[in-house]
């Protein structure tokens, strides 16, 4: 079940990169960056270290994505934001553990990005995390979603 994982998490990186080498070759890169800020300025929260209006699964998303957008331009304009989210979530935001997969992915862009282990460490412990509590074998096997309400 391990190497499942990992397979779908190798899959969804080489998509992340394939959409970072278009974003950097197409016309749509100072729009990207704008929008980015407007995301920044308007919506993060600095003492939750979220996006308020997006579910965690989303700010980790959003996460991901800004990450990307930093790689794509060769910046870190916002790894602030994505240190300050760092200190203030923990390792494990709620009980979903798909919400935690969606993390995982979200912590090693950030390491693709800065190369700061820290980050690979927590998207690690995200994993082995998920791969000792989730399994069940209900319904013939697999990760639950989310054992108990968030």
């Amino acid at each position: 079940k391990g190497r499942e994982i990992v397979l779908v998490c190798l899959a969804l990186f080489s998509v992340a990169t394939s959409l970072t080498l278009a974003l950097q070759t197409g016309p749509y890169l100072s729009r990207a960056i704008l929008q980015a800020d407007r995301l920044v300025q308007c919506s993060y929260k600095h003492s939750s270290g979220l996006f308020p209006g997006e579910l965690l699964w989303e700010s980790a998303n959003t996460i991901e994505s800004l990450s990307s957008l930093m790689i794509a331009v060769n910046s870190t304009k916002w790894v602030n934001i994505i240190q300050n989210t760092y200190d203030k979530t923990g390792p494990i935001v709620d009980k979903c553990y798909d919400d935690h997969q969606w993390w995982l992915l979200a912590w090693i862009r950030v390491y693709e990005l800065t190369k700061d282990i820290k980050y690979l460490e927590r998207a690690a412990f995200l994993f082995d995390n998920t791969s000792t509590g989730a399994w069940t074998n209900q319904c013939g096997g697999g990760v639950l979603w989310c054992p108990e309400p968030p």
